[in-house]
């Protein structure tokens, strides 16, 4: 892919990266080119120097390569090595014929695919030196070149005698180095030789080494990447240069480059295009601020390490919170007086901020992913020990609502404390002022906070996507799961693309028409479903809350696959054991209690309550209807309900003994997708009366624990609570039914479920 955007794997200048090593300390300097020696003679001139060569070697007849390090070679050398590398077992006799100094390089990378155990067995034969820690190698593949040495270090006569190979007379050994490609990490990751009078080469071949310094890290192979796009740029390659040009145009340059920190870290990144007196294909002033901040940076980077990486990536990010910031803020303070063309042209263009770390992130992932398909190769060929199975997926949630009071933020709660007390690897992720851990709980500061006009309570976050793309990664995480379709779910598909892993998500909200309740056009409605479509789409599995949902799904495009996620309830939490005859006379005093919970906004299907409850308070004047929950509609409805008590947000034991002290529940919304609150009636015995739809048809039984009335009959609707108002051994009845209905559901099932899922979903 490199090579076909033009870019080549370094365009870092010999001499610059041998001084660059010196300043780091290095006594002895090597540089290997891929099957080239010539960067390497510009270098031969100095008595610390070694000429070094990365040899593509093949097995022979088989598309089969790994890359051998040679050392110390000559010109004539290198040219013999060229004839021999395309059969390996050639190539190793003439190494050792000439008394070189040689060793495997990165044998886990993934770039080297398709090696099967009996290869392996031959290189540990072939090979004294394997390289255990590659700069641009992730820890995990370094790890598993050290295991394999350690676990094989007795069985080279075995593995010798099966290949028909010479026995070794050395034990394998472990060497380091930097692998850069950038001129950034020169130095970085070597190797320790103690050399006591012995030239280097004849202590390379001998003596025991020490693998030191730097692994792989996301921001790392991002910088070697961005380096050598821009190397790319400058040496006139199409794809880079255009890049470039779009890149400088867009204020998060500026933004990146306001300050003496973001200048100089830019501009060791991109120190590699400071040599090259040609812009980037532009004259701007940008351009030449660039390159000026390069050439500032590359005059002192000698202290450049893994620390620098990390602050370069924070101001990198730095910068794209405020360009999404700024514009987000403008686009809000001119609430929709004109088109935000320019806002959102210079959102788009700042994208290009985060992409080498996306894109890093993904090169990472896939050599986990390698690594563990060699660590199984090893594994069945008898060369390593068998890992032991997980059993339990590492699964972050992501979610756009958890502190607030709402059905979904209750049923991720209840989710949260079951894995805590199952002791699952579970991690609920949301937004909030302040960054806090917990027990199954991680949440990250917003970098930017907005709220719609209908959803003022309820703010959605733009997550910081660097910050939760490095915890993943750091707790490696298995599954990704989007529990809610906002801005925070966005940013979990995201990071599942990036890293490679399954994405599920749980349709929690019935958005298409909680779109056309708040704007009463079909068309915002359709746009939704195209929304729906794209984002469950990607998706290796769906959680429903019922089938009807499922099915409505299905038929509205999406495909699946479908699992389920049931409502249920805590029955010891909400039972009539917490009524209290006191708190009845309170609420109603001495009516009868009708009782609605939730948040008070018109796609409830409130207007359907009012004009029922005013009905029916128009022929008697002994029922009295509680709305517990706030929301935007609340002034609106209680002008309409003057006689209705509002008593606003309630939660644990005070909300249990409310529901357990009502008479008669009622839920007449029809854009619910959970109806968790017909369930906690029913576990505190109390019958409904609801709305046919597919929010409840699940949970209930029609005319045994509820009642239910076609939707926006509103006389249809006042009847049916007339009816179990007067009939109080009915409504006893069916509140009894109704509690042993609910506690059919329990979360424990429930979540068992869900996890059972998640388990199909990894190896």
């Amino acid at each position: 892919m490199a090579r076909m955007l033009g870019v080549q794997e370094s365009y870092t200048d010999p001499e610059t990266t041998y001084r660059a090593a010196k300043d780091r300390g290095m006594t002895h300097v090597t540089l290997t080119d891929r099957d080239t020696i010539q960067g390497a003679l510009r270098l031969s001139g100095y008595p610390d120097f070694v000429i070094g060569e990365e040899v593509t070697a093949f097995f022979p007849s088989e598309a089969l390569h790994v890359d051998v390090l040679v050392w110390g070679l000559s010109p004539a050398q290198h040219e013999q090595i060229q004839g021999h590398r395309f059969n390996i077992f050639r190539l190793v006799d003439y190494l050792n014929g000439e008394q070189l100094a040689f060793g495997l390089a990165h044998p886990a990378s993934f770039q080297i695919g398709g090696l099967r155990a009996e290869h392996f067995e031959q290189l540990l034969v072939l090979f004294p030196l394997w390289e255990v820690r590659d700069g641009h190698s992730d820890k995990i593949d370094n790890a598993l070149v050290q295991r394999l040495l350690q676990s094989s270090e007795d069985r080279l006569p075995e593995l010798a005698a099966r290949h028909g190979l010479p026995v070794p007379t050395q034990p394998r050994r472990g060497f380091g180095g930097s692998d850069d490609r950038s001129g950034l990490d020169v130095g970085t990751t070597f190797t320790e030789v103690p050399i006591e009078g012995d030239d280097l080469l004849h202590a390379l071949r001998t003596r025991d080494l020490v693998a030191a310094g730097e692994d792989a890290s996301t921001p790392k192979v991002a910088h070697t990447g961005a380096s050598l796009f821009a190397g790319s740029a400058n040496a006139g390659g199409r794809v880079a240069n255009w890049t470039f040009q779009r890149a400088q145009r867009s204020m998060m340059l500026r933004e990146l480059l306001s300050s003496a920190t973001g200048r100089k870290l830019v501009g060791r990144a991109l120190s590699v295009a400071a040599v090259s007196s040609r812009p980037f294909g532009s004259t701007t002033w940008q351009s030449a601020t660039l390159r000026e901040a390069a050439a500032e940076l590359s005059r002192s980077g000698a202290d450049w390490s893994h620390a620098r990486h990390e602050r370069l990536a924070a101001t990198a990010e730095a910068a794209w919170q405020r360009v999404l910031t700024d514009n987000l803020q403008r686009i809000q303070d001119r609430a929709g007086r004109g088109r935000p063309d320019d806002e959102v042209r210079e959102i788009a263009q700042a994208q290009i901020l985060l992409a080498p770390y996306l894109s890093a992130a993904a090169y990472r992932a896939r050599q986990r992913q390698h690594a563990q398909r060699v660590a199984r190769v090893l594994a069945d060929g008898g060369l390593l020990p068998r890992l032991p199975s997980v059993q339990s997926p590492r699964v972050a949630m992501f979610t756009d609502t958890y502190v607030e009071v709402n059905g979904v933020a209750t049923v991720l709660q209840e989710l949260r404390r079951h894995a805590e007390n199952r002791g699952w690897p579970f991690t609920v992720v949301d937004c909030g002022p302040e960054r806090r851990s917990g027990p199954c709980l991680e949440t990250f500061v917003p970098v930017h906070t907005m709220a719609w006009q209908v959803y003022a309570e309820f703010p959605m976050h733009i997550g910081p996507i660097l910050d939760l793309l490095r915890w993943c990664e750091d707790e490696q995480i298995d599954v990704i799961h989007a529990a809610t379709a906002g801005p925070v779910g966005l940013i979990a598909a995201l990071i599942a693309k990036a890293l490679h892993l399954p994405l599920v998500a749980t349709y929690h909200t019935d958005m298409p028409r909680l779109a056309y309740f708040l704007t009463k056009d079909h068309s915002a409605e359709e746009l939704m479903w195209t929304f729906v479509r794209w984002f469950y789409g990607q998706c290796r599995l769906i959680f429903c809350p019922s089938q009807l949902i499922q099915e409505d799904l299905a038929d509205h495009g999406i495909r699946g696959p479908f699992a389920p996620f049931d409502q249920a309830v805590d029955g010891d939490r909400f039972s009539p054991a917490h009524r209290s005859e006191e708190l009845h006379q309170k609420l109603g005093g001495g009516e009868k209690v009708v009782l609605w919970v939730g948040r008070v906004s018109a796609e409830k299907g409130l207007d359907l309550l009012a004009a029922a409850y005013s009905s029916l308070r128009s022929r008697r004047d002994d029922v009295r209807l509680i709305v517990v929950g706030d929301g935007p509609y609340r002034e609106g409805l209680q002008k309409r309900m003057p006689q209705a008590t509002f008593l606003g947000y309630k939660s644990g034991s005070e909300l249990s003994a409310i529901y357990a002290s009502a008479d008669l529940f009622v839920f007449p919304g029809l854009a619910d997708t959970f109806g968790q609150v017909v369930l906690e009636a029913g576990a505190s015995g109390l019958p409904s009366v609801v709305s046919a739809g597919v929010a409840v048809d699940e949970i209930i039984v029609r005319d045994k624990t509820a009642l239910t009335v076609a939707p926006g009959d509103a006389e249809g609707f006042a009847n049916a609570m007339e009816t179990l108002l007067d009939d109080e051994e009915r409504r006893r009845q069916m509140g009894a039914a109704a509690r042993v209905r609910a506690l059919t559901r329990s979360w424990s099932a429930t979540f068992d479920g869900v996890w059972d899922a998640y388990r199909t979903l990894t190896p």
